[in-house]
This record gives C-alpha cells, structure tokens and sequence, in this order.
C-alpha cells in the first residue's frame, strides 16, 4: 500500500507537474503573443528604448546625402551631418554612429512612424565600424562629421529588395545617447516597377491689383519677380523643368510686360518663352474669388480687359480653376461648373480616401455638381508639404519635418526632405506595382516657396527610375478611380472673403456708370475703363489685404460719382415769369471727351407752374448748351423749381440743380389793360390836337390856288372909327 501509495503519490505528483508544465506554456504563448503586439512592422528599428535622448536641445541635421539613390553595388554611401550643441552644457566625450535598418519599409504609415516615432524607434541598425569620436562640443558649437559606406557594408546586395530604408544618425555622450536623426536611405539596384506619375502644379499669381491706381500696383508686381522675388525665383526653379504646369493669372503677366521696370518686362518674357510646349492655365482676369461670389448667389464678370488691352495668356487653358488655400466647398463646385470650369484643384486634407484603403490613388474625383460634372485635382499632402517646404501633415494633427516632431532631427534641410520625398515616392510606386497611378502635388498659391529646396527636389524626382514627372495634362485625362472619399462641406466661408454687401456695391457702382453712359454716342468707351475696377476687389489676393480692399471700394464709388458729375447744370439767377405761357432757359455743361444727348425735366414746387415738356438737346463734348423748356403759369408767387438732367429712358445723369422762378401772371393783364388805355389816350390826344389845329386862315372858302385871296385894306389909326 505504502508502495501503492508512493507509487499513487508519484503518480499524483507527475500529474501535477504536467499541468503546471501546461500552465506555463500558455502563460508563456500569452505573453509572446503581447510582446509580438508591442513590436514594431518589419522594416522599422526594433531596439524600443526608454532613454529621454530627446529631452535636450541638442540636435543632428542630415546635411548631404550622396548619391540620392544607391543603384549599384560598386556605389559609395556618404553621409554628412551637422552636430549643433545649442545648450549651456558641453558635451564631454560625444560620438556619432551611422545606422542602416536591412529591411524595406513597405507601407506610408511606417514612414511616418519612423520619423515621428520620438524616443520609440531610437536609432536603425548600427553600420559595423561607423561609430566615429567627436571632440568636445562645448555650448554653442556645432561640428560636422560624415560617414562613408559601401552597399555592402549596409548589408545590401543586389538581390535586395529594392525601395527605401530607414537610416539614422545617433548621437551619444560618453555612452548615453542624445539625439537621433532618422531619415532615410534608397536602395533600387534593378528595375523597379511601373513608375508611379507625378505632376506638379506651380501658381503664378501675384499682389492684389487696384485698377485706379496702377502705377501703385506696377510697382508691387516688379517688387515680386526680381530674380531674388518669390515669382522670380519660381520661375529660375520650373522654368527649366517642362514637366512642371503652371496656372497663371494673366493680370500680373499682362503687368509685367507693360511695366517700366525692365527685370519685370525680362520676367515677363522669359515665363511666355518658357511656357511653349508646357502644360499652362490661364486664370480668369484679376483672379475672381468664386467662393465669395457663389456665398453671395452672385456670377463673376469675366472677359473683363487686362491692363495694356492685351492678353498674353491668349490660346492657353481656361478650363481649370484653382481657389484659394482652403477647401472649396460644394456650392462654390457648383458655380465654377457654371462657369465653365471642368477641373478644380482641391488641397490635400479634403477628399481625403477611406481609412481602409491601403493604398495611395490617383489624384482625381468626381464631385458633385447640378449642370456639367467637374472633377476635383486633388493634390497629395504630403508630397506637396515636401515640396513647397510648408511641413508636413502630422499624424497628431501638427506639421513636422523630416526630422520628427521632437526637434532631435532638428531643422528639415534640403537633404533630409529629399530623402523623404524619394522615400514617399518609392512606397507608392511599391503599393501597386501593377496599378498605374497619378498623384498631384500643387504649390502653395500664398506664402512663399523654398524654391532653392524645389529645385532640388524636382531634380531628384527626375533622376529617380520610380517616377515619371508630368504635365498635368495627362493627369486630366487619367481615368477617375472608383474610390470613396470624404465629402467636401456644404457651405463654408472663410476668412477674408468679400462680403455679400460689398460685392453689391460694386455692382450698384457700375449700374449706375452704365445708366449714365447711355447718354453718350458710345457709351462702352464710357464704362470700359471702369469695368477692371468692379472686378478687382474681389479677386482672392485681397483677402490677405482686407482693409486695403474697403478703400479701394470707396475709392471706386467716388471715381463713379465724379463720372457721373462730369454732366451739370451751370448754375444761374432767379428768374421773372410775368405772362401766362413762357420758356425757362436752363444751360447743361458736359465736361466728358463726347457729345452727350440728354433730357432736361423742371419739378416745381408749387402748381403756379406747370411744365409744357421735356426738351430734348445734344451738348457737344468739352461743352454746353441752353435748352428752353416751356412753362404755364397760373397766378402770382414765388416757386422753386427742381432740375434734372435725365437720359432719353428717364434715368438721371446729373446733380440736381434748383432755382427760384417769380411768378406774375396776372400782370400780364394788367399790363395789357395799361398800354390799351394808354394807346387810347393817345389816340385820343391826337384826334384833339388836330381839332385845335383849325382850319388854316389861307385856306377861305372858295380859295384856289388860280385865285390867291385879295390882300386886305389898310387902314391908318386916323381912319379908325
């Protein structure tokens, strides 16, 4: 029993330890199955560390990488880096090592962790014998140090995989590490895939333009296409990469070329000469803000003329809009498909694919629109922050460099975001080697590029086997994927747009020009130097500038006033109306370079007098003329009398005028009844006179002139009785 019981004991204790064996082994497969969770995806570093390296502000800065892409096993690494020690402690005993992961990173997402990873993903794999001693870096100092490396020595050969891997710098003190740059090495020693389309949109848009005062505006364009100057220096950037497409407003060009500054006239002519045989939009004139206008319910006016009265964009593409550095939102789709606009670009963060789509798709989507479809351009984020050196997009909602958002990589250089544009590149290419794609990266319209950075990336872009750089123009006709984006927003105004209030004013302004130019023989001559001026303030370049843009709306409305003021009513004296019927002489002056046709209304105050008609007359240009205007008067008062000047369809033209008309009526009897009496009177006195008279003594009765009357007799006083 005592055996049967060791031996049921023994069995017991057998037992027992198999389930704790069990036990352990599930124990064990738990925890292996947490710890594979933590780790990284292949291709990404796996020394996880917990060191605050980054919690100083020394950093390390990728200053050249050469060759960009590593194509041959007989080719040469160098990498170069600048050691800036910023802080108020030295660095006693620093060292830098190089380090090369051997995997491939194979998705966008690992990208982006790779270079935001922080303290996660500290450094890749150490390059045997690439740790290199500095001396002492003391506050303050910076120092270089460059690694060189076969890609052998990376662990590459030509039967690697071809495609980007992670590649850091590390900087340690006296063994406890510091900072890490992460960048990024390429590795394509074979053909690659079908290479991944990549067009570049570059805007050539300038100041907002004041029509009134162009001399002013003359000057901002030449202060922007110096060769120092940010259109400028865009052009020295693309000109000579024909596969970068450009979007012009044909205002600053038309500018240019008219400008009395010779650089600008230069630029001018160096843009058109590099247009030929380059995919180039024109925008419409004086780059209409089309979401202002669709926030308004109102259309734009185009075809309005340039400054100099001639086109230089003329035979070029209309048929693309570009609004400003914001997302449209569907109403304004909706009018730029109105207004003829089949293609509109749209920034990166709308439209944005679904999150369970795993790869990048061409640039293109199909929104929605009442009248013809439009297709929205839209451009690739990331690429685009890469290029136009805007930062990127963050996963965190922030921007950052190719450095990381922690600072350890400090400032993105040329070098580290050229790495990370072949980098991004090469894993799209990668995603589908199948599926030809075709992405779109579009420069910011506002703000400034670092061109000098853009030209170096475009450079490497054209060198890389991965990506074929093209005109738009072949993006336009890619078919549309068949992809679910997000939706862009019903309705949203942003910032700096033109008001609906203001938009209505300019309108008013030219109604009224155009009223008052119906008096003329030619009224387009009168309204065409004008129209610039109701276009201007609504292009998008004055929403930066929107105090700027309230003065030149007043400024237009009081150049339409002093138009319409160029018609007047040379003022005169009251006037005496003392007959029943009469004419009231009214004198119109026309201060304009044309002869004018006008109709000339009197408004009484007081129905004394009556208006017989609306005289109709011509005043000759440069002068004026008097228009009588027929009256009935009724009794006697004074009554002030209203002037208008009106065009033929009853619009007025003019200021109004008023004089004071003294009207007697009545006197006009009275007066008669005077001069009746006083021409009896006469008559009277006359008839009188000749009464008086008499008869002439000479003239006796019987007399003739045959027979003069006798002499009479003599007589003496002594004869008297």
């Amino acid at each position: 029993m005592t055996l049967s019981h060791h031996d049921g004991a023994h069995r017991s204790g057998a037992a027992r330890a198999v389930l704790h064996a069990r036990s352990l082994l599930v124990a064990t497969f738990a925890a292996a199955l947490v710890l594979l969770g933590a780790l990284p995806a292949p291709g990404l570093p796996t020394d996880v560390t917990t060191d605050a390296e980054d919690a100083t502000d020394v950093t390390v800065e990728l200053t050249s990488q050469t060759p960009d892409v590593l194509s041959s096993p007989d080719d040469t690494l160098s990498v170069t880096v600048t050691v800036r020690n910023p802080t108020d402690q030295p660095l006693a005993a620093p060292s830098a090592t190089l380090g090369v992961n051997p995997w491939t990173l194979d998705t966008r997402s690992q990208l982006s962790r790779w270079v935001e990873s922080g303290t996660v993903f500290a450094a890749a794999t150490p390059v045997s014998g690439s740790t290199t001693d500095l001396d002492p870096l003391g506050p303050g100092e910076a120092t270089t140090v460059t690694f060189t490396a076969a890609p052998a020595e990376l662990g590459l050969s030509g039967f690697s995989a071809w495609g980007p891997r992670a590649l850091s710098v590390t900087l340690s003190d006296g063994g406890a590490r510091v900072a890490v740059l992460r960048s990024f090495l390429l590795w394509a020693p074979q053909d690659t895939t079908s290479p991944v389309r990549l067009s570049v949109l570059a805007p050539f848009v300038g100041p907002p333009v004041d029509p009134l005062d162009l001399e002013a505006t003359d000057d901002l364009v030449a202060a922007q296409v110096g060769p120092d100057d940010r259109l400028g220096r865009l052009l020295t950037a693309t000109a000579d990469v024909p596969e970068v497409s450009w979007v012009v407003d044909p205002t600053v060009l038309a500018l240019a070329q008219d400008s009395g500054d010779p650089t600008a006239r230069t630029w001018a002519t160096d843009l058109l000469e590099a247009a030929e045989g380059r995919d180039t939009f024109a925008l419409d004139p004086y780059d209409p803000d089309l979401a202002a206008f669709a926030h308004a319910e109102a259309s734009p006016r185009t075809g309005v003329a340039l400054p100099g009265g001639v086109d230089p964009t003329e035979g070029w593409r209309t048929d693309l809009w570009w609004p400003a550095d914001d997302v449209p939102d569907q109403v304004t789709i909706q009018l730029a498909a109105e207004e003829g606009k089949e293609f509109v670009v749209v920034r990166g963060d709308a439209l944005v694919p679904a999150a369970t789509l795993t790869y990048t798709p061409t640039g293109l989507a199909q929104v929605a629109a009442d009248t013809d479809p439009t297709t929205a351009l839209v451009a690739e984020p990331v690429l685009t922050g890469l290029l136009s050196g805007t930062g990127l997009p963050s996963r965190t909602g922030g921007s950052n460099g190719a450095g990381g958002p922690d600072g350890a990589g400090g400032e993105p250089t040329t070098a580290s975001t050229t790495q990370r544009l072949l980098a991004e590149t090469a894993t799209i290419a990668r995603e589908r080697p199948a599926d030809l794609r075709h992405l779109l990266a579009a420069l910011p319209r506002s703000g400034d590029v670092d061109t000098e950075r853009l030209g170096a990336h475009l450079a490497a872009l054209r060198d890389a086997p991965w990506v074929d750089l093209t005109g738009v123009g072949e993006l336009l006709d890619s078919p549309i994927p068949d992809v679910v984006r997000s939706s862009l927003p019903a309705v949203e105004v942003a910032d700096g747009e033109i008001s609906r209030t203001d938009l209505r004013s300019l309108r008013r302004s030219r109604a009224e020009l155009v009223d008052f130019a119906s008096i003329t023989a030619d009224p387009a001559a009168q309204v065409r130097p004008f129209e610039p001026a109701f276009v201007a303030p609504a292009g998008i370049g004055y929403r930066q500038v929107t105090t700027v843009r309230d003065t030149v709306i007043q400024q237009v409305d009081a150049a339409v006033a002093r138009q319409i003021d160029s018609i007047e009513v040379a003022p005169g004296s009251d006037i005496n109306l003392i007959s029943a019927t009469g004419q009231l002489p009214v004198r119109v002056r026309n201060a304009l370079d044309q002869d004018v046709t006008v109709r000339v209304a009197l408004l009484p105050d007081d129905p004394r007098l009556s208006i017989l008609q609306q005289p109709q007359t011509t005043v000759p240009a440069g002068g004026e003329a008097q228009v009588d205007v027929p009256v009935r008067a009724i009794g006697s008062g004074n009554v002030t009398v209203d002037v208008e000047v009106l065009s033929l369809d009853g619009t007025v033209v003019a200021q109004p005028a008023e004089f004071v008309v003294r009207v007697r009526a009545d006197w006009e009897s009275v007066g008669t009844a005077i001069v009746a009496v006083l021409l009896t009177v006469g008559l009277v006195a006359g008839v009188w006179r000749t009464i008086r008279r008499g008869r002439s003594p000479r003239r006796a009765a019987g007399a003739t002139v045959d027979q003069p009357a006798p002499a009479p007799a003599t007589t003496t006083e002594e004869e008297a009785p």
